[in-house]
């Protein structure tokens, strides 16, 4: 059988600790992990496989892969090579539309009949503009559980949870694109109030 868990929420809402809790004890199982990033995501801080290799969650794991993917073929091909038995794929909104056509195809191979494959989704719910990511909204639909954090605090008012990303502007003006790589300088996370407020 083919579980999917879907974990979303604004930047820094905690979904990348989210996922190295919950593969943490999969260390002890020995299970196979094969972790999907991003091609286009280059940021070097604050990346999943930074984090799952931190010794408090999943350090020198010999069955750990984390690698960096661009296309249904080639996820395909790692999975057919690994043949893992979790696939976790961090900020899902990156890839583009394609993951939504090939956690489908995998929910009804008839390998994942007698055997059981855990999925691991997660990414920005919302874009900057507060526009839902249409890839990580058809995940969770096929998700067997969905969770959105909320770990996040205001980093405007410092007193609100937050609950969207709010993108800043360089010399007045933001940068319309719905997805740029960015961190800190570039984005930050906002409750529903001073999202709203903008630069004022």
């Amino acid at each position: 059988m083919v579980k999917i868990e879907a974990i979303c929420g604004c930047m820094w809402s905690g979904k990348s600790e989210e996922i190295a809790r919950r593969l943490k004890p999969a260390k002890f199982a020995r299970k196979t992990i094969l972790v999907a990033l991003p091609v286009i995501d280059d940021r070097e801080e604050r990346n999943l496989g930074q984090i799952l290799k931190n010794p408090l969650w999943l350090s020198n794991y010999k069955n750990l892969h984390i690698k960096k993917v661009d296309s249904f073929e080639q996820l395909k091909e790692l999975m057919s090579d690994i043949d893992p038995d979790i696939l976790v794929m961090d900020e899902i909104h990156m890839f583009g539309s394609w993951p939504v056509d090939f956690i489908n195809e995998l929910r009804f191979l008839e390998k994942y009949r007698k055997q059981s494959l855990r999925i691991i989704i997660s990414g920005l719910d919302m874009d900057f503009q507060g526009k839902p990511f249409e890839t990580m909204s058809l995940i969770m639909g096929m998700a067997h559980d969905v969770r959105k954090l909320s770990d996040a605090i205001c980093k405007k008012c410092e007193e609100r949870t937050a609950v969207m990303t709010y993108k800043k502007p360089k010399n007045n003006i933001v940068n319309q694109d719905r997805i740029q790589v960015g961190g800190e300088k570039d984005y930050e996370p906002r409750c529903w109030e001073c999202y709203m407020l903008g630069e004022n």
